[in-house]
C-alpha cells in the first residue's frame, strides 16, 4: 500500500509536458513576418523620430486662435521697436509657402521651445540652417539658452544676398533649452527657414533621424515598413486634409506641411516619401506604402472623378521604381537617388470599409479598390495590392486590425488556425492591447505575445504583421498605448517592444508540431438570458427556454415584470411584451428567475420589433452580472451581425461579423442555441452567425527550426498568476548540445509596466540551462514569456 501511495505521489508530481515534434515540420514562417507601421500620431514624427528640434521652421502653420506665431516667441531688447508680418508665396510647384519678416530698430530674439522642450546635450554640436532673404545686412547669431543662462551660441553669416546659411552650435553643458536666433538690428530681413538639428543623427545623414529612436526601430528588425498611416492618410474627415507625397518630397525647406487632422496638430511632412524610402533600405525592409483611395472618414470622391487620386498613386510608384528618363524618376535621381527603390507593396485606401462604414461603406470601397487596382496592375503588374477588407477582386493582400483587451488576444490565439486558404494572404497591419493595459504593460504584452505565436502558426496564411501604433511622445499621447515612449531626453520601449525585439529574433523558418498541456480545465460559462438595445427603442415578446426538451415561456404576465429585472434604460410591460423606449447605450433587461441563472445548453427564442433608432437588438445569454455573450443584430450603425462576449473589463469578437440590418416596424424571430462551447443564432430560421465561447487558454507554446543556425526554437507564454515547471520533450532529435539558451521577459506582476526612471524593468533576461537529454525541464515564471534555443547534435 505504501508503495502505491509513493507512485501515486510520483505521478501527480510530475509537470506538465510540452512536446516538440521536431520530426514533423509544418508551415514556412516568411522572413516577410515581422515588421513595422509608422504613422504621425502623438508627434511620432516631428518632434519624435525627425531630427528637427524646432517647431514651424518654416513659418507654414497657420497663426493660432491667439493671433501668435506658432512655435515661436519674439523677445525685443529693452526699448527695441520692431514689426512683423507673415508673407505668403507660391512655389514652382505651386505650393503655398510663409516667410516671416521682421523689421527692427535694435536687437531682437525669436525663441524656439521646440516640441514640449529641447534637451541639449555637453558636448555635442547641432547644425543650424537659416534661409535668408534680406534687403540689407543685418547680423545674426544664434544660441541654446536655460533660463538666463547661455549654454552655447554661434554666428550666422549673414549678407544681403545670402540665401542658405549654415551654422554650428555646440551645447556647453547638458540641459534643457530654448533655441534663440538673434537678429542684430538694425534692419529689415525675411526668413523663409530656421532650423537646428543635432549633428550625429543616425546614420550621419542630414535631414536625419532621431538616433535614439531610429535605433530602437533598427533593433525590431522589420522585414517591412508601413506608412504613412493609418488615419494619416485619409486626412480624417476631410479629404483636403490627406497626405499629399508629392508635397513632401525635395528640400525641406519648400515642403508646406499640412494639418494632421486627425491627431490633431500640424504636421511639416519632414519625414517625407523619400524619406521613408531612404528609411526602408538603410533597415533592408520592404516599403509598404498607403495611397488614399479617396475616402475619408465623412468623404468620398465620386467615380467620375477619381481619375486624379489614381493617377497620383500611379506617379508614387513611378518615382519609387521609374527610370531616370521618366518624370517621376527623373525627381527621384535629382533628389539624391538615381537607382530605384524598389517598392512592391502598395495598401489601397486605409480601414475604409471595415468598420461597418467608418471610412465608407464595403460597397464604396470596393468600387473604388477595382478603379485604382486595375490601373496599377496595368501598368505596374509587379506591384503586390493589399485590400482593406476581403473583397474577393483578386487583392494579393488583406489587411486586418485588431484593437481589444489581453483576454481577446489570448482568446483569439487560434484565430486563423480554421480561417480558409486559397485566397488572399493576410497581413495583420495593426494590432495592439488597448484596453486594461495601463500606458503599455505587461499583461498587454504577454497577450500580444500569445496572438503572434498564433500567427507564426498560421504563416501560410498570415505572412506579415505590425504592431501597432509605433511611437508616442510622453507630452502628445493621442493613442495609448504605444510601442516606444520618449520624450526630448530619453526613449524607452514597453513591455510590449520587448515582446517583438524577442520574438523578431527568435523567428524560425519553419513551424513544427507541439503538443501543448491545458493547465487548467477549461469550463463553459452559464448563466440567464437577457433582452437589450443600443441607442435604440423596441420591443420583445413570446420569450422562451428550451432545456432538456421542455420550454419554459418567460414572457412577462399581467402587466409586471415579473422576473424581468432593468439593468439600464426605461422598460415596461405591454400586451405581454418588454418594451424599451429610451434610446440609451445600451437599454438593457434581464430574467431573474432562480431557474434560469445557469443556463449552460439551451435555445431561446423571442420575437422582437424595432421602433426607431439607429441599430437594431441585442439578445444576451449566459448573462451573469455584466458578463455574457450576446447577439448584436443591426450593430455598427444597422450594417452588421455578430455575436460578442462582454465582461466588466473588455467585449470580445466572437467569430466574423456578417452584413445586415434590422427593419424598423418588423417583427423578427431570433433564435440562440447554445450547447457547450458552441453558439448558433438564426434570425427567421435563417442561421446568421455561429462561434465557438472558448475561455482563454492563458498558456500558449509554439515551436519551429530556425534553419540559418539550426537551432530548435521554443515560445512559450504563462499568463497565469502561478510560476510553471514545464517538462520539454524534444521528440525525434537524439541529442542536443548540453547548453539550453533561454531569453526571459516577465516582471512583478501583469500591470508593471517600464518608465523614463526605470527602462529596462521589463525586458528580456538571458541565461543558459546545463541539460544531458533532450527532455528537461524548466521554470517558466508567472506571468512570462520565454524563448528557448536548443541546438540538436549528432550522437
Amino acid at each position: 500500500m505504501h508503495l502505491v501511495f509513493a507512485f501515486l505521489a510520483v505521478v501527480l508530481a510530475q509537470p506538465p509536458r510540452v512536446v516538440v515534434h521536431a520530426d514533423r515540420p509544418g508551415a514556412v514562417i516568411p522572413t516577410s513576418l515581422y515588421g513595422v507601421f509608422f504613422e504621425e500620431i502623438n508627434h511620432a514624427g516631428d518632434g519624435g523620430i525627425s531630427a528637427e528640434l524646432l517647431r514651424n521652421r518654416s513659418f507654414d502653420e497657420p497663426i493660432g486662435n491667439d493671433g501668435k506665431l506658432a512655435g515661436w516667441t519674439i523677445e525685443p531688447a529693452p526699448g527695441v521697436a520692431y514689426s512683423t508680418r507673415i508673407t505668403p508665396r507660391l512655389d514652382q510647384r505651386g505650393s503655398l509657402l510663409h516667410a516671416l519678416e521682421i523689421e527692427s530698430d535694435g536687437l531682437v530674439r525669436l525663441v524656439n521651445a521646440g516640441f514640449f522642450g529641447i534637451h541639449a546635450k555637453q558636448g555635442a554640436a547641432y547644425r543650424v540652417r537659416v534661409d535668408v532673404r534680406s534687403s540689407e545686412s543685418m547680423p545674426m547669431s544664434c544660441a541654446f539658452r536655460a533660463g538666463d543662462a547661455v549654454v552655447g551660441e554661434g554666428m550666422v553669416p549673414v549678407t544681403p544676398d545670402a540665401g542658405v546659411v549654415i551654422a554650428a552650435l555646440v551645447a556647453e553643458r547638458t540641459a534643457d533649452v530654448a533655441f534663440e536666433l538673434r537678429l542684430h538690428g538694425p534692419g529689415r530681413v525675411t526668413l523663409d527657414f530656421v532650423s537646428c538639428e543635432p549633428e550625429d543623427t543616425w546614420l550621419g545623414r542630414y535631414p536625419g533621424l532621431r538616433k535614439d529612436l531610429a535605433e530602437a526601430v533598427a533593433a525590431l528588425r522589420p522585414a517591412f515598413v508601413r506608412f504613412p498611416g493609418g488615419c494619416f492618410v485619409e486626412g480624417g474627415d476631410r479629404l483636403d486634409d490627406a497626405f499629399a507625397w508629392k508635397d513632401t518630397i525635395g528640400d525641406v525647406a519648400t515642403r508646406p506641411g499640412h494639418r494632421n487632422a486627425n491627431w490633431g496638430y500640424w504636421s511639416s511632412d519632414a519625414l517625407g516619401f523619400h524619406e521613408f524610402l531612404q528609411w526602408c533600405e538603410a533597415l533592408s525592409a520592404e516599403p509598404l506604402f498607403v495611397v488614399s483611395c479617396g475616402m475619408s472618414h465623412r468623404e468620398t470622391v465620386p467615380l467620375d472623378r477619381l481619375a486624379p487620386w489614381i493617377q497620383d498613386a500611379l506617379d508614387a510608384i513611378e518615382y519609387a521604381n521609374g527610370p531616370i528618363d521618366s518624370r517621376f524618376g527623373a525627381e527621384r535621381a535629382r533628389n539624391g537617388h538615381p537607382e530605384p527603390f524598389g517598392l512592391k507593396l502598395v495598401e489601397i485606401g486605409n480601414e475604409n470599409g471595415m468598420f461597418g462604414g467608418f471610412g465608407g461603406s464595403r460597397e464604396a470601397y470596393a468600387a473604388r479598390y477595382r478603379a485604382f487596382a486595375d490601373a496599377i496592375r496595368a501598368r505596374h503588374p509587379e506591384i503586390e495590392l493589399i485590400a482593406d477588407v476581403a473583397l474577393g477582386l483578386g487583392e494579393d493582400w488583406v489587411d486586418d486590425h485588431f484593437y481589444d483587451s489581453p483576454a481577446w488576444f489570448w482568446q483569439n490565439a487560434g484565430r486563423y488556425d480554421d480561417a480558409p486558404r486559397g485566397g488572399a494572404r493576410i497581413y495583420v497591419g495593426e494590432y495592439a492591447v488597448t484596453s486594461g493595459a495601463g500606458t503599455g504593460n505587461l499583461a498587454a504584452a504577454l497577450a500580444e505575445a500569445a496572438f503572434l505565436i498564433g500567427l507564426e502558426r498560421n504563416a501560410d496564411l498570415v505572412q506579415r504583421a505590425s504592431y501597432a501604433p509605433l511611437f508616442v511622445h510622453a507630452h502628445d499621447r493621442r493613442w495609448n498605448p504605444d510601442l516606444i515612449v520618449f520624450d526630448a531626453r530619453a526613449s524607452y520601449g514597453t513591455p510590449s517592444y520587448h515582446v517583438q525585439t524577442m520574438f523578431a529574433a527568435a523567428r524560425p523558418s519553419v513551424n513544427l508540431a507541439v503538443d501543448v498541456p491545458a493547465l487548467e480545465e477549461a469550463s463553459v460559462a452559464t448563466g440567464t438570458i437577457g433582452l437589450g438595445t443600443w441607442n435604440t427603442s423596441a420591443e420583445f415578446k413570446d420569450i422562451s427556454i428550451e432545456v432538456d426538451g421542455k420550454v419554459v415561456d418567460v414572457s412577462p404576465r399581467g402587466g409586471e415584470l415579473g422576473p424581468w429585472t432593468v439593468d439600464a434604460g426605461s422598460w415596461s410591460p405591454v400586451d405581454g411584451a418588454l418594451r424599451t423606449t429610451t434610446h440609451a447605450e445600451p437599454s438593457r433587461i434581464v430574467l431573474q428567475d432562480p431557474a434560469f441563472q445557469n443556463l449552460a445548453d439551451s435555445t431561446l427564442r423571442v420575437k422582437a420589433r424595432k421602433q426607431d433608432g439607429d441599430e437594431g437588438f441585442l439578445v444576451q445569454v449566459r448573462t451573469r452580472g455584466s458578463d455574457c455573450v450576446w447577439l448584436n443584430l443591426g450593430g455598427w450603425g444597422n450594417r452588421e451581425h455578430a455575436l460578442e462576449k462582454t465582461t466588466a473589463s473588455a467585449k470580445l469578437g466572437l467569430g466574423p461579423h456578417v452584413p445586415g440590418r434590422i427593419e424598423t416596424g418588423r417583427w423578427y424571430d431570433v433564435r440562440i442555441e447554445t450547447k457547450g462551447e458552441s453558439i448558433r443564432a438564426f434570425l427567421d430560421d435563417v442561421l446568421v452567425v455561429e462561434a465557438r465561447d472558448r475561455a482563454p487558454a492563458w498558456f500558449v507554446a509554439g515551436a519551429g527550426r530556425d534553419e540559418r543556425s539550426g537551432d530548435l526554437v521554443v515560445k512559450l507564454v504563462n499568463g497565469t498568476a502561478l510560476e510553471r515547471r514545464i517538462e520539454l520533450v524534444l521528440d525525434g532529435v537524439p541529442a542536443i548540445e548540453p547548453s539550453v539558451h533561454i531569453e526571459t521577459l516577465s516582471g512583478p506582476g501583469p500591470a508593471a509596466e517600464n518608465d523614463f526612471g526605470t527602462t529596462h524593468a521589463i525586458a528580456p533576461r538571458t541565461s543558459e540551462l546545463r541539460v544531458s537529454t533532450p527532455t528537461f525541464e524548466l521554470t517558466l515564471p508567472a506571468h512570462a514569456a520565454m524563448v528557448v534555443r536548443a541546438k540538436p547534435r549528432a550522437h
